[in-house]
């Protein structure tokens, strides 16, 4: 079955013109390769330049993310230095002056400042004085010039309030756990809390505490405590341009979303956001949307180390359809130059098998004429290439043809006008029965029928020695 289908194909394909059959093999390789290699062409494009998306996301995502950082170390740094100030570090050694020698009698004395502070009006002596300290003031101008602070306050060495900014409600933090870290057991440490979201400001907030040390000395002599609203950090995240459908995102460890004013909490699911930090960009689903998506660690180099251990992360996400916009029009740039690339090779492949063929089409055309009798034809000569010798040979041969021709004709004439001699011979011979008259006619008949100068006719004597010449 398969043998007859290939011998059928065989005879058909024998029976198609040569440039039919020329132009068909060279397309039958061509078409294939080309759309092949612009396949791959375009899959190395769509990826090299996808590839290039995604890390310019991550770029972006990694410039975000230290900007965040450095926001963060800006204002542990401010802090540190508020930490620093005379009237702060004055306050706070009078503060711990006040107290009892005895550790057991301040922490006495501590619980009766408590009660008091419970106790008190807001315009009460001991609110007064926290409120009237010069370290107080310090943290009114702080909170004056960066009002993304708020919960101002100093304690001393025992957790008790030394200064604060406005009305407090509790007086000792001893049993605060950003105390106790931010204490360190009188080594000190700075301390950065998880972030909570304040319905009164409508954003996250978390808590940072910083030592108060004893001056050229590593002491710690009390607290500084704020609360810092992220909202600086909620309008840097908004001034990210990510295209018309991106945004950039701040998430804690655990894929909450930070930089909100909703107080509903947005979370990405465990598998997604685990997805998400297994990559420097990734292509998925994001929020039930086809996304192309980059994340960075909040990470600094010159801040505390507290800020690396937050574990918060950016996260910069866009439609797939816009992140990939331009791969899209490269590509169907590269379609369409494939495309022309291709009609081009065909009508080049037309072309010049047209132009290998004609020679051999007109030669197959005079070498018909010349079967017909047409000995005349002669072959033009375009050049040394194989066609041209065998042009060259064809018209040799044709001219060996025509001379052949000729001189047959030549010898068909000659024998036709010896034919005709002999026939006027015999009929010469059969209309007298005088032997001289047949034999002068004979002798002239030969002689102007066959073109001869002289024709002589011998017969031998009665003894059949001797020829006479009659």
């Amino acid at each position: 079955m398969v043998s007859r289908l290939l011998n059928r194909l065989r005879r058909v394909w024998a029976n198609w013109p040569l440039a039919t059959r020329l132009v068909t093999a060279v397309l039958s390789v061509l078409i294939p390769t080309t759309i092949l290699i612009t396949a791959i062409v375009l899959a190395i494009l769509q990826n090299t330049i996808t590839a290039q998306v995604g890390n310019n996301l991550h770029t972006i995502a990694q410039s975000t993310a230290r900007r965040v950082a450095d926001g963060l170390a800006e204002e542990v740094n401010n802090l540190e230095t508020l930490a620093r100030s005379q009237s702060v570090v004055a306050d706070v050694q009078a503060a711990n002056g006040s107290y009892p020698a005895s550790e057991a009698f301040a922490r006495q004395e501590l619980k009766r400042l408590t009660e008091e502070w419970t106790a008190a009006q807001p315009s009460g002596a001991i609110v007064l004085e926290r409120q009237s300290l010069p370290a107080s003031a310090d943290l009114r101008n702080f909170f004056n010039r960066y009002p993304d602070n708020s919960g101002v306050f100093v304690t001393d060495r025992y957790s008790g309030l030394v200064a604060v900014t406005s009305a407090h409600g509790q007086f000792s933090h001893s049993n605060e756990v950003w105390w106790t870290l931010a204490y360190n057991g009188g080594i000190g440490a700075v301390y950065i809390g998880p972030p909570e979201f304040e319905p009164d400001n409508n954003a996250y907030s978390l808590t940072i505490a910083i030592p108060i040390y004893q001056p050229n000395s590593r002491e710690v002599i009390g607290i500084l405590h704020t609360r810092y609203r992220l909202q600086t950090v909620i309008n840097q995240l908004a001034g990210i341009d990510v295209g018309s459908t991106g945004e950039a995102m701040l998430f804690n460890e655990s894929g909450q979303r930070l930089d909100t004013t909703s107080a509903v909490e947005t979370r990405i699911p465990q598998n997604e956001w685990e997805a998400m930090l297994g990559a420097q960009w990734r292509i998925g689903q994001f929020q039930s949307q086809q996304s192309m998506i980059a994340q960075a660690f909040v990470i600094t180099d010159s801040g505390p180390p507290d800020i690396n251990d937050l574990g918060w992360v950016v996260i910069i996400r866009q439609n797939l359809n816009e992140s990939l916009a331009a791969s899209f029009a490269v590509i169907q740039a590269a379609t369409v130059i494939g495309l022309i690339g291709l009609i081009v090779a065909i009508v080049f492949t037309v072309f010049v098998a047209r132009s290998l063929v004609q020679p051999v089409a007109e030669l197959t055309r005079l070498a018909k004429e010349a079967q017909s009798g047409n000995l005349g034809v002669t072959v033009p000569v375009g050049g040394r290439d194989e066609i041209g010798q065998l042009s060259e040979a064809f018209n040799a041969m044709i001219s060996e043809i025509r001379e052949s021709t000729s001189l047959l004709e030549e010898k068909v004439a000659e024998r036709t006008t010896q034919l005709s001699a002999i026939n006027e011979i015999a009929a010469t011979v059969s209309s007298t029965l005088d032997i001289n008259e047949v034999m002068a006619r004979t002798v002239n008949l030969i002689r102007d029928r066959l073109n001869f100068y002289h024709v002589s006719i011998f017969l031998l004597d009665e003894q059949g020695r001797t020829a006479i010449v009659r």
